[in-house]
């Protein structure tokens, strides 16, 4: 069918097609394809395990293949907050990374030699805490960045 010389079922067709590809775009950067929690030392959301002083963790990429950007959150009277990170004095290191590891393609989550959480004015952390902790549970906020 032709109206003014223009072929209705080709538009049709045409405006189809870029709806099929609209929706895949919205697919490739929804928060699904491109943001991940992860929980250290066998944990989950609904029960975070809890990570210790002077500990390696190896997780697996939920982006395999991809850069990821990890950001790692301790949950302190049932907050979430980065733990910041301390190096010095007597205390040694205190905090949490998390950091990927290539061409491992892991997420290496590392805590300080002395302490999970030290005080706040040391580390910079959120919690306004004083007293430093040895154990804490732990997630990583995980950014899917780009094609390694």
């Amino acid at each position: 069918q032709k109206e003014d010389g223009t072929d209705i079922d080709a538009l049709k067709s045409e405006l189809e097609s870029v709806k099929t590809a609209l929706a895949a775009v919205q697919t490739a950067i929804s928060d699904a394809e491109n943001f991940k929690i992860i929980y250290p030392n066998g944990g989950k959301s609904s029960s975070p395990a809890s990570v210790k002083v002077n500990t390696r963790y190896v997780e697996n990429n939920p982006f395999p293949g991809y850069m990821v950007m990890c950001y790692p959150q301790i949950k302190v009277n049932n907050q979430w907050g980065y733990s910041g990170w301390y190096e010095g004095d007597s205390y040694g290191a205190m905090g949490v990374k998390a950091n990927l590891l290539l061409p491992d393609d892991k997420v290496i989550v590392q805590t300080g030699r002395s302490y999970c959480l030290g005080p706040s004015y040391g580390s910079g952390n959120p919690f306004g805490n004083t007293n430093n902790l040895s154990s804490v549970p732990c997630r990583v906020l995980v950014y899917k960045l780009g094609k390694i």
